[in-house]
């Protein structure tokens, strides 16, 4: 009689080391609203702060608005061609 698999009989060090990465991941997320977002006096980004940077301007006078949109449009965009079929 044989022994039927278990979860552990196909496993390999890899498993550990994607979930490693997708935890990496998304922490990074929370990383870069630390580095991008100005936010004096305060341990993380508020929504005050994300809602300022979304208003105010660049140091050349252009909004951020139209900024964070293209810039998450190509982002998104890459990503779906990355993933497709």
């Amino acid at each position: 009689m044989s022994k039927a698999p278990t979860v552990f009989s196909n496993y390999h060090p890899s498993y550990w080391l994607a979930a490693l990465g997708a935890g990496g991941l998304s922490v990074s997320f929370f990383m870069y609203l630390m580095w991008m977002i100005p936010h004096h006096g305060y341990p993380m980004p508020t929504w005050e702060h994300l809602k300022h940077a979304w208003e105010t301007t660049t140091a050349s006078g252009m909004p951020m608005a139209p900024i964070i949109l293209i810039g998450t449009y190509c982002l998104i965009t890459c990503i779906s061609h990355q993933h497709r079929p």
